[in-house]
């Protein structure tokens, strides 16, 4: 099974569409599991897109979340709040 931020990339028809840049990495949430994140710059926002997968290892979690700013640090915070919203309902 493919992480939901992988399935996103793949679909490269839609995806990233007029993107000016972008920034990919992986970071660390504050319950410790690893986020895999892509920001994508337009020339009216930024998108930030968040995943928590956890590779088919218990507790079997693919959370996929998004937040949208004309801020680059507004968008990674919804983005954050949106992930630690889903995360709580696990």
């Amino acid at each position: 099974m493919k992480s939901k931020l992988d399935e996103l990339l793949d679909d490269d028809e839609i995806f990233a569409v007029d993107a000016i840049s972008h920034d990919v990495g992986m970071m660390i949430n504050k319950h410790g599991d690893a986020v895999d994140y892509v920001i994508l710059e337009y020339a009216d926002r930024f998108d930030a897109y968040f995943n928590l997968y956890d590779e088919g290892e218990a507790p079997y979690r693919n959370i996929l979340v998004k937040g949208s700013s004309k801020s680059k640090e507004v968008a990674r915070s919804i983005a954050n709040r949106k992930l630690n919203n889903e995360y709580e309902k696990k």
